[in-house]
């Protein structure tokens, strides 16, 4: 499986090269102006038959993994407000969380929304409160490059340097720690890993 620019995805037999199926989730048609900050994907998730895809428009789909059908599809943004999904979702335990990106250009600040990975329906969300200047200094938003999941935990970077970890279940803090000097002008921008 792979995602291409527009957030069009195909499903490729690995043996013959021949192309399976495409889904294609018209991105170009609702994403607006969105489009002059992202227009591509980093990537989407495999889960039990499924494939998961976060949109430039800001929707997270699930489709049929042997069919390319699209079995559900969540707005995760609010709508206009300038984020949007660059980064691919992660699954963990049933769920899937995915971040967005956009506080480098519109007046917003990142969170991450976990759901059902069967149903698409939003178990919690979580918004670390960061100033959203960081956003200004960076490429990105919170968690728009990914997030860690091990042990009953998510692990996230914020723009403002802090790693943060959760509780996968309820999507509350257990714990923050700043990974850099304040006064240093740079920030976290990458995926934490463990």
């Amino acid at each position: 499986y792979v995602a291409t620019g527009m957030n069009l995805v195909k499903a490729i037999d690995a043996v013959t090269g021949k192309i399976k199926w495409e889904y294609d989730p018209h991105t170009g048609e609702k994403a607006g102006n969105k489009l002059r900050s992202n227009w591509g994907t980093r990537g989407l998730s495999y889960w039990d038959g499924k494939i998961y895809i976060g949109t430039v428009d800001g929707r997270l789909i699930a489709i049929e993994a042997a069919t390319g059908k699209e079995l559900w599809s969540q707005l995760t943004v609010g709508p206009g407000d300038g984020r949007y999904i660059s980064g691919a979702p992660r699954i963990f335990d049933g769920k899937i969380i995915i971040g967005h990106g956009g506080a480098d250009s519109s007046n917003n600040r990142g969170y991450v929304t976990t759901y059902n990975a069967e149903t698409g329906k939003q178990l919690w969300r979580f918004d670390p409160k960061t100033n959203r200047d960081y956003g200004k200094l960076a490429c990105c938003d919170i968690v728009t490059r990914g997030v860690a999941a091990w042990k009953g935990r998510i692990y996230l970077a914020t723009l403002d340097g802090r790693l943060i970890a959760l509780d996968a279940k309820s999507g509350k803090r257990v714990w923050s720690v700043d990974t850099f000097e304040k006064s240093w002008p740079y920030t976290t921008t990458g995926a934490p890993r463990v």
